[in-house]
């Protein structure tokens, strides 16, 4: 599993995105660093299911209001997907 942290938007915010090799998909994660403790401090999570996000692209929309996901990011989630099964790349 790969892990990226991107700069976020707003203050007190963590955006995180990466390549899940056993569940074969992209994910994000929002989280509110501010949450109070009996609150969920995620403010969305990208792909729960398996093989959901094939794509790198298909979230940069949704994680549009809380920090920008470059070509440069792309291509480093891709990589990571490709160096995951060398029997695939």
């Amino acid at each position: 599993m790969s892990r990226h942290e991107l700069p976020a938007r707003q203050p007190r915010t963590e955006v995180t995105v990466g390549w899940d090799a056993p569940m074969q998909t992209f994910f994000a994660q929002v989280e509110n660093l501010d949450a109070p403790d009996d609150a969920d401090p995620l403010l969305l999570w990208i792909s729960l299911e398996q093989r959901e996000i094939a794509e790198p692209e298909a979230m940069i929309l949704p994680l549009a209001p809380y920090a920008d996901l470059t070509v440069d990011h792309l291509a480093e989630l891709r990589r990571d997907r490709d160096d995951s099964n060398p029997w695939e790349a």
